[in-house]
């Protein structure tokens, strides 16, 4: 027996679609399980489908009692109507506009209406009373639930609060899962316990009032989130010197735990050096060529950063010199620089210095075979990879490279033809000039075997194999 169908209002109506008012007026508030049992039912009763409330519940994965429950919360909005409660018949009604709807939220919550306006001095319009009717419908929070959030922002905020500051205390919180009578008490009692330590510090702050609902989160998170204890807080509350109050506080807090400074100790030492620092971020970006009127960002995004690495003042001065001298001229790319001198492990100077003098030798090395091989251009990263590969890996002397040299510098392309005899001296595992030379003199003889050997054909099972094998090469 087919359990939805229109009723004949609808029917006469031809409503073949739906109405738009239910996506503007009816689908925001909601639920997806119960959006889900309204819509299929109009569809099965759009295309008179022969289904039952078994079938029904199996094609959207609910329980029967799930999907009575969401027909029910239709039928408090009067879009449809349960006619038959033994034998469960469900009738969509025609959709009508929000008046109704408003009207029959007016029914669902006159006990909370009375509750609600005994809070204030002041009439709640019927504006303010949707608001509260669309929260609790849309975050699904219990009627007690809001009560008591209303009358805890009332108690800190006074009777004056205006109700968007409550709606959004009441997402913000639905957003926690506090939804329930049981978890707004919960809340509650939490935020109680540090009122006497939250007073404290606004005494300090300069503050003489109750702290607000924003302000009891903003504890909660320096002392739960980020760890500081009690004692940390009013010391650096004493920083301010009763200026900016409790957001000026909450940002300071903030930027301490981004630097990961936890620790008093670490604070007052950061605090004490701020002066320096300030002198430190003008002389890096003087040498880097820039100005900036507020250091502030400088320290926060970059020195901050590298000081904690524990790179020292004169290295990064140092390293300031050397961005602007390799047209590396922002803070940007010389953190950049800086990060790769890290990973490397070079911190300290000395380090540094060595590691560039080791380059330098490399370069010179790499620039005696070129002008050996009557090149003139610059040494670029590609050599230095090749010779790392040449020296470090393949193990090739000094004197084997000095005869690829000596057979490859009167060639047309000297470089490639240098690079293709030590690929031949690598591959058959030459290790002295003696025997490059005999190898060597066997390849002219047999010049015509090799030739052949060159221009050989592989199959395309043999290439998927080398190329198989290359991918597991690390280099």
């Amino acid at each position: 027996m087919n359990f939805c169908k229109f009723s004949i209002d609808s029917v006469n109506d031809n409503m073949v679609h739906i109405n738009g008012t239910f996506f503007t007026e009816f689908l925001p508030y909601a639920s997806e399980q119960q959006i889900k049992v309204y819509l299929f039912g109009y569809f099965c009763c759009s295309l008179n489908l022969e289904i039952d409330l078994d079938e029904f519940s199996k094609n959207l994965n609910l329980t029967k009692d799930e999907v009575i429950e969401c027909f029910k919360y239709w039928e408090d909005l009067n879009l449809v109507k349960i006619s038959n409660i033994q034998n469960f018949e469900v009738i969509f009604l025609p959709i009508k506009t929000q008046s109704s709807n408003f009207k029959r939220f007016e029914d669902k919550y006159s006990d909370f209406n009375i509750v609600s306006q005994s809070m204030f001095k002041r009439m709640i319009t019927p504006n303010e009373y949707q608001a509260y009717y669309e929260v609790m419908e849309t975050k699904h929070i219990e009627k007690d639930a809001l009560l008591m959030i209303m009358k805890y922002c009332v108690e800190t905020k006074g009777e004056n609060v205006g109700y968007p500051y409550i709606i959004a205390v009441a997402k913000n919180w639905a957003a926690e899962k506090i939804t329930t009578t049981t978890k707004v008490e919960e809340k509650i009692k939490e935020l109680e316990l540090t009122s006497a330590d939250i007073l404290e510090v606004m005494q300090v702050l300069g503050l003489k009032r109750k702290p607000n609902l924003e302000e009891r989160d903003m504890f909660r998170k320096w002392k739960l989130d980020f760890g500081y204890s009690l004692t940390e807080i009013l010391e650096v509350a004493k920083l301010l010197k009763k200026k900016g109050g409790m957001t000026a506080l909450d940002n300071k807090l903030t930027k301490f735990y981004e630097m990961q400074l936890v620790r008093l100790d670490d604070i007052l030492t950061y605090e004490k050096n701020k002066k320096h620092f300030f002198t430190l971020a003008k002389e890096i970006v003087s040498k880097l060529g820039l100005y900036f009127e507020n250091l502030e960002p400088v320290i926060d995004n970059y020195l901050n950063s590298w000081l904690y690495k524990g790179y020292s003042d004169e290295t990064l001065k140092v390293l300031a010199d050397f961005c602007f001298k390799t047209d590396n001229r922002s803070l940007q790319s010389m953190d950049e620089v800086i990060q790769k001198l890290y990973f490397l492990g070079l911190v300290s100077l000395d380090s540094i210095k060595q590691y560039i003098n080791e380059l330098n030798v490399v370069d010179e090395e790499i620039k005696n075979i070129l002008t050996k091989l009557s090149l003139s251009r610059r040494v670029t990263q590609r050599d230095r990879e090749q010779f790392n590969i040449w020296k470090n890996v393949w193990n090739i002397s000094d004197e084997l490279l000095n005869y690829a040299i000596d057979i490859s510098k009167d060639k047309a392309q000297p470089f490639l033809y240098f690079t293709k005899v030590l690929n031949n001296f690598n591959e058959n595992n030459i290790k002295t000039v003696e025997q490059a030379k005999n190898v060597l003199n066997v390849q002219l003889e047999n010049k015509t075997s090799n030739a052949k050997m060159y221009t050989h054909s592989y199959s395309d099972d043999e290439l998927n194999a080398l190329f198989d094998n290359l991918k597991e090469v690390d280099v």
